[in-house]
This record gives C-alpha cells, structure tokens and sequence, in this order.
C-alpha cells in the first residue's frame, strides 16, 4: 500500500545538497542577485538576508531561497511534473522553499508550453465559435415555381377552357396566399434564429485565430474501445489553410499517432508550444528548429503520458 501513501500526501519541494552549489554558482553570475547583495553589505534591503553565502527573502515569515535567473526554469519545471499541476498548486509547491519574481506569469507561460499537458488536458472556459445561422430565402430550397394543374385532362374543347379559367383564378389566389405565408413563416423563423443565436452565443466566447504555418494540437473526435485513457490531443499538426468559419486544414508534423490531413475548427484546436520553455531566466526565445522539436516529442505523446491534475 505504499503507492496510496504516497498519494495520499500533499507534496512538497525541499532543497537537496545537491542543488545547494549549483545555486551559489548561479546567484555569483546573476548581475541582479549581486547588486542586491552589495546593498545588504551596508544595509537592509526590502526583507532580503544573507544566509551560508546564499540570498534569501523573507515572504509571509518564510524564508525562501531567491533562485536567479538562469534556474527559475528549471526550479519551475520539477515542481509542475511533479504531477502536472495547474497552475495554482504549481505556484504554492514553489512558494514553500523558493522566491523567484513574477513567479504567477512564468508559471502559467511554462504551463501553457508543457506538451503533456496539451495532450491530456481539455479546453477550459467557454467554448469557441458562435453560432451561424443560415439566411431564410423567400423561396423554399430555391426551387424556381413550377405550374400546377388540377383533376384529368378534359376532352372537349369547351370543357377545356373552363377549366383553364378556374385552374388560372386558382393558381392566383394560391400565390396570393402562399406569398403571405411565407413571410410570415420567413419573420417568424428569423426571431426563432436570433433567439437561438442569443442564447447560444451566451456560453462561448471568440474563437482563437491561427495563421497558415502555425503548429497546434487537435482533438480527437474518435470514439472507440481502447481510446478513453489516451490523449485527448494529437499533434503537433501545421495549419495549411485558413477556411470560413473559423474552420481550418491541417496536416500532420514528424511521426505521430493520427491522421495525415484533416479538417478542423478553432474550438478544437489548441496551440502548440509558442516558446522555448527552456531557455534561462523564463524569457520567451524563438525556436531554434522546430523541426528537431517536432520530432523529439511527437513520438512521446501519442500516449496519456502524465495524468493532469485539476487545480483543488
């Protein structure tokens, strides 16, 4: 029973021996961390101390341990797959041993960029997309009015022509009617839409945009046995062209689980990783080849590859 007590546990982060140095080392190099440290040589500063060489600060009676920048992603990256926390527990395992500025933002950045949690997690929030409602023509199925005619064909002439006569008054006094009808049906139906549209239109929001070239992840809209514990995402899939509606072509990047080539919507898309999570100090950098990215991961997510937490 020792995995349900390990489960059972709220988990915390501790600073090892190990990564002790590393630290030291890393705060001589940060120009940020020294200045502050020259200040606390004449004076206090803003609740920071000097501990064992190290620099600390002083956060709700805490002491944490201020990690530079060239860390803080590193720092931030074993507290999230940990468990693949949302952000907010992310946020609080940091908290219990470590200071590091901003931390809210790095943290949702980071998180926003983690594949597994791409893969696994769902949409949140309101769904993308409103709803298009399609134009009422006076004219049902556009179909062109076609000529009526009524009972057997008469086989006198003077017979003929009566009939005539009335299947004419007929006909106008039907036009006549239906021509009011469908108005009326045509008003009627348009209310009925922008009622719809309204109540619809409550529960979502605008979709996302994505430009051709652009990498995302798609849901799978399969429905099987065998399929309920994978991904709910496949990709990575580069947006090929851009369609009405908020719709989109993709095709597949590396080799991955699904299809080559799909067609899908901006409700179930999901961005790909915008930055490189591990570049120093939590700043954004460009992809040095994304095609190496691409094939480095798509081979690893066609599985549920971590089991995502909701935020408690």
């Amino acid at each position: 029973m020792r995995h349900v007590d390990a489960l059972s546990r709220y988990p915390i982060m501790q600073i090892t021996e190990a990564l002790i140095p590393r630290i030291r080392k890393a705060q001589d190099k940060d120009d940020q961390i020294k200045t502050i440290k020259e200040i606390l040589c004449y004076k206090e500063y803003d609740d920071y101390f000097m501990k064992t060489d190290l620099l600390y600060k002083v956060v709700k009676d805490r002491e944490l341990l201020v990690v530079p920048k060239d860390m803080q992603v590193e720092v931030i990256r074993t507290a999230h797959e940990r468990g693949h926390f949302a952000c907010r527990k992310t946020r609080e395992l940091i908290e219990q041993e470590y200071f590091i500025p901003d931390l809210q933002s790095k943290v949702e950045r980071f998180i926003t960029n983690c594949v597994p949690c791409i893969m696994v997690n769902r949409k949140a929030g309101k769904k993308e997309g409103y709803l298009q409602a399609i134009f009422k023509e006076a004219v049902p199925l556009h179909n062109q009015l076609r000529s009526m005619h009524y009972g057997v064909r008469m086989k006198t002439k003077k017979d003929e022509h009566i009939r005539q006569l009335i299947n004419e008054e007929q006909i106008e006094m039907f036009m006549e009617d239906r021509s009011g009808m469908r108005e009326q049906a045509k008003t009627q139906i348009g209310k009925i839409q922008e009622e719809n549209r309204r109540i619809y239109n409550s529960r979502r929001k605008d979709p996302a945009r994505y430009e051709v070239g652009d990498l995302v992840a798609i849901k799978r809209t399969q429905q099987g046995p065998g399929l309920k514990l994978r991904a709910h995402y496949l990709g990575p899939y580069q947006v090929t062209k851009v369609k009405p509606y908020n719709s989109y072509d993709v095709i597949k990047e590396g080799d991955h689980y699904g299809p080559t080539k799909s067609t899908t919507t901006a409700e179930y898309m999901k961005r790909w990783t915008v930055s490189n999570t591990g570049s120093s100090g939590g700043e954004e950098e460009e992809p040095k080849d994304r095609d190496n990215d691409v094939d480095k991961v798509s081979g690893s997510v066609t599985t549920r590859t971590a089991e995502c937490r909701d935020d408690i």
